[in-house]
């Protein structure tokens, strides 16, 4: 098997984090993919620390910080330029937004390739699809993840 995708190393990257995170070997596709989801495609997933943030700099500039409230100033116009972008789009809004997003990585495929490449082994228990992640597997991923 030649060089891997980014699509595979996206995949290859979820076990690693979820391998990290639970302590064990063995993953539903399913979780896998919503943790491709939620790392990379969500956008909702940063929304409660903004949140915090943005209370933080309106108190600072309540205080009379005058960066706060330069910096408030542009967040506000961002904002409502991104939300007049997104209502000038005449594309119709996806009714499955998780599932278009991930048929672009074309999970079936990633699978079968890191399986070919001996990173990751694939079996079913029941309906579902297990994905186990190798011992050469987890290396290559240690080897080429970037720090975090």
């Amino acid at each position: 098997m030649g060089k891997l995708g980014p699509n595979q190393w996206m995949v290859l990257s979820a076990l690693m984090d979820l391998h990290k995170a639970h302590c064990r070997n063995v993953f539903q596709a399913r979780e896998i993919l919503d943790r491709i989801w939620d790392e990379h495609y969500n956008p909702n997933r940063d929304t409660g620390d903004q949140l915090e943030r943005r209370l933080g700099l309106v108190a600072r500039a309540a205080s009379g910080e005058k960066d706060a409230m330069k910096a408030l100033k542009i967040a506000d116009d961002s904002e409502l330029r991104s939300i007049v972008r997104q209502r000038a789009s005449k594309r119709r809004p996806a009714t499955r937004p998780w599932a278009r997003a991930l048929e672009r990585i074309n999970p079936t495929r990633c699978f079968r390739q890191l399986e070919k490449a001996g990173l990751i082994e694939r079996f079913r228990d029941g309906q579902c699809q297990m994905i186990r992640l190798t011992d050469e597997g987890r290396r290559t991923a240690a080897l080429n993840s970037p720090t975090k």
